[in-house]
């Protein structure tokens, strides 16, 4: 899993899934002081999703409770099939 939501270690980590064999990866979006809005989260997953559709590989977000279930679950909708929940 990894922690940010920056294209950079995104694409590196689908690789590593690629490398790997794994199905999906685990994205906590907050990172330091990185703590996006939701609106942001999803611009941003929005920005490598054709990349992970592509290779056959799942993001899943892991939200830790700060945002709200139904933004959640309109986020994941409106990001398709690339993303989904993870929850713990």
């Amino acid at each position: 899993g990894m922690r940010g939501t920056d294209t950079e270690s995104l694409l590196a980590h689908l690789a590593l899934a690629q490398e790997t064999g794994s199905p999906f990866v685990r994205v906590m979006p907050d990172k330091g002081d990185d703590k996006p809005d939701a609106q942001e989260i999803v611009r941003r997953l929005q920005a490598v999703s054709q990349d992970f559709a592509e290779a056959g590989v799942v993001l899943a977000w892991e939200s830790h409770e700060r945002i709200p279930v139904a933004t959640l679950r309109s986020c994941v909708e409106a990001l398709g099939p690339t993303v989904r929940v993870c929850l713990d």
